[in-house]
C-alpha cells in the first residue's frame, strides 16, 4: 500500500524473470546433460550468456528493490537487511561462478582433450552454483516473510487526485516549469 508499491511490484516482476532465466536454464543443463556430448561447448557458451544477462537483471532489481523498501545504509542492519546482505554475497557469489565457467572451463571444453577430461570439473561447479542458488532462493523466501523496517508515514487525509490515482498532483505549473518538467 505504499507509495512506490508499482515501482516495487515490477522490479520484483523483472527480478522473477532473471531469476527464471537462470535457474531454469541451470536445471535444464543438469537434467538435460546427463550425458555431454560434442555439442556441450557450444550449449554452455550459449547458457553463460544468458546466464549473464540473468545475473544483471536479477542484480539491478534487486537493488532497486532494496533502495525502495530500505533505508540504505540504516535498514541493512535490521532482520531485513541482513537476509538482504546474504542473498546479495550469494548472487555474487553465482556471478563470480559464472564468471569463471565462461573464462576457464568453456575454452577447455571447446579443446577438446578426450572424452570426459573436465566433466566432472564441469558437473562440480553445476552442483556448486544449483547449492548456492538453493541458499540464495531460501533466503529470498526468508526475506518474503521479513517485513521491511520502519514504515511509511501515512497522510491522515488523501486528496482527491491521490485516492484516483494514488499519487499527488504534480507541482504548479510556471513558466520555469514549462522547460524544466
Amino acid at each position: 500500500g505504499g507509495s512506490d508499491h508499482e515501482q516495487a511490484i515490477n522490479s520484483l516482476g523483472l527480478h522473477l524473470v532473471g531469476v527464471c532465466l537462470w535457474l531454469g536454464g541451470l536445471i535444464a543443463l543438469t537434467v538435460g546433460g546427463t550425458a555431454f556430448g560434442k555439442d556441450t561447448a557450444a550449449v554452455l557458451e550459449r547458457f553463460s550468456t544468458l546466464a549473464g544477462f540473468a545475473f544483471i537483471l536479477v542484480v539491478a532489481s534487486g537493488i532497486i528493490n532494496a533502495a525502495i523498501r530500505i533505508d540504505l545504509p540504516a535498514g541493512l542492519a535490521s532482520p531485513y537487511g541482513v537476509l538482504l546482505l546474504g542473498k546479495t554475497a550469494a548472487a555474487l557469489v553465482l556471478g563470480a561462478i559464472g564468471l569463471l565457467h565462461r573464462r576457464r572451463i568453456l575454452p577447455q571444453l571447446s579443446l577438446k582433450p578426450g572424452p570426459g577430461t573436465h566433466t566432472r570439473l564441469l558437473w562440480r561447479f553445476i552442483v556448486v552454483e544449483l547449492l548456492i542458488m538453493g541458499a540464495a532462493s531460501g533466503l529470498a523466501a526468508a526475506l518474503s516473510r521479513t517485513p521491511p523496517p520502519g514504515g511509511e508515514d501515512i497522510r491522515p487525509t488523501l486528496t482527491p487526485a491521490e485516492i484516483l490515482t494514488g499519487y499527488l498532483l504534480p507541482p504548479e505549473l510556471t513558466a520555469e516549469r514549462w522547460f524544466t518538467v
